[in-house]
């Protein structure tokens, strides 16, 4: 599977700069793509957006007009753009670049959570509102060097626990089902009963990374919440081998 190509464009969607450079940077990614991507969507929180933005005044009358009326419109390469919504974005056929504009991380956090994306532009919508997202996947930045991933999971041992957990899940759930919160919830206290902590957020990040669904993230981020702020360490008599798995943890034990 191609790993989607992800790039940020560190200008917000009110700089009339923002819409061309965004089409540029699809088109590149249209063009790097085997075989090329005809399908570029151009993601909005709504509609309305189009008609009451300055995205529609660097866009032109024509090219507002035909979106908003649900029809494509062909960019030089020959691809088709055509508007989505988080409300009618669900399901792509088939390889689709996405212009992300006025984005923000619930909005991109989407996005992580489609299939058949053959890359994101991602205009934020003020700064800052992107970050999250930028942590998670360091993306191309236009005019700036290459930079290293961030370690979103400090603490090497949350971090093999994280792993261990993540090895059993069934990561194309968009929930963790009830056996899968078993487990983390079984992982999450041993690493609370031996004093280990981590940003829910954080976690949340790490599991979308590794391909978690944004759903089945959540919930886990959620638990992980509710027991790092337990205001006694959980007993772990009941938590078969916990002692031993949190050796593995450490490294104490191959």
């Amino acid at each position: 599977m191609v790993k989607p190509k992800r790039i940020f464009l560190p200008i917000d969607g009110y700089d009339p700069n923002s819409w061309p450079l965004a089409i540029h940077c699809a088109e590149q990614i249209n063009a790097a793509h085997a075989p090329p991507v005809s399908d570029v969507v151009l993601l909005l929180h709504q509609q309305s957006i189009l008609a009451h933005s300055s995205l529609s005044g660097f866009m032109g009358d024509q090219i507002v007009k035909a979106l908003r009326a649900g029809k494509p419109v062909r960019l030089p390469s020959g691809a088709a753009l055509r508007m989505e919504t988080k409300r009618t974005i669900s399901h792509l056929a088939r390889a689709t670049t996405i212009i992300a504009f006025y984005a923000d991380d619930a909005i991109l956090e989407m996005v992580d959570g489609l299939t058949n994306v053959a890359g994101v532009v991602a205009v934020e919508d003020l700064k800052g509102s992107a970050d999250q997202w930028v942590a998670r996947w360091s993306p191309i930045i236009p005019g700036q060097a290459a930079s290293a991933p961030v370690q979103l999971i400090k603490d090497s041992v949350v971090l093999k626990a994280l792993e261990s957990l993540s090895g059993l899940v069934n990561k194309s759930n968009a929930v963790l089902t009830s056996s899968y919160e078993d487990w983390a919830k079984d992982v999450l206290r041993i690493l609370r009963a031996k004093g280990h902590f981590a940003d829910p957020k954080d976690i949340k990040s790490w599991a979308i990374k590794d391909g978690w669904k944004p759903g089945a993230a959540d919930d886990l981020a959620k638990l992980a919440k509710k027991t790092f702020e337990m205001k006694t360490k959980p007993k772990l008599a009941g938590i078969a081998n916990a002692n031993e798995r949190y050796d593995r943890w450490c490294g104490k034990t191959p």
